[in-house]
């Protein structure tokens, strides 16, 4: 809550500034977008401050796509992800899958990608067991569930603050 701050850990990369131009979407109206905290084949990821709870969330836009396999996919995503209740998972708050407008709001997770940390060079060999060994555990839920993940990778695998890897 409160202004938007970057909570500094290892590996973090700060967030950029906002494109001159937006993005129109239906989520404005509860939701200013305030920086870019990253990009990807699939769209950007920007820091947002959600005003129907006073909290700061990221909100994932489909890059502008007519493919209608990839919007089908990403609708597809809003859809699992939001029924899902895990905790090696992000929570998906809101989204929208229109073809004109696909994004997705989920919780922001305070801290670098598992990308990121590697590009400061290996981990200790514990903290890596640790990090796929809780992985891993999620995925198998996640399979138990009938849910496949489809692009685990290191720069989808965030850390919490506290070193928690979240998908």
């Amino acid at each position: 809550k409160g202004s938007a701050r970057w909570y500094w850990c290892r590996g973090a990369r700060a967030p950029e500034p906002l494109p001159d131009e937006l993005p129109r979407w239906s989520g404005r109206e509860r939701y200013t977008l305030r920086s870019v905290l990253g990009r990807g084949g699939a769209g950007r990821v920007f820091l947002a401050e959600d005003h129907q709870e006073g909290r700061h969330v990221a909100v994932k836009m489909l890059a502008g796509t007519d493919n209608p396999r990839t919007r089908a996919r990403f609708a597809q995503e809003i859809r699992v992800a939001s029924t899902l209740d895990d905790p090696g998972v992000v929570r998906v708050l809101d989204g929208d899958a229109d073809p004109q407008d696909a994004w997705i709001a989920m919780e922001w997770v305070r801290g670098p990608t598992l990308r990121d940390v590697l590009g400061d060079g290996p981990v200790p060999i514990e903290e890596a067991v640790r990090i796929g060994l809780a992985v891993a555990r999620t995925l198998a839920r996640l399979h138990g569930k009938g849910i496949a993940h489809r692009d685990v990778k290191p720069s989808n695998i965030l850390l919490t603050t506290d070193g928690a890897p979240l998908l």
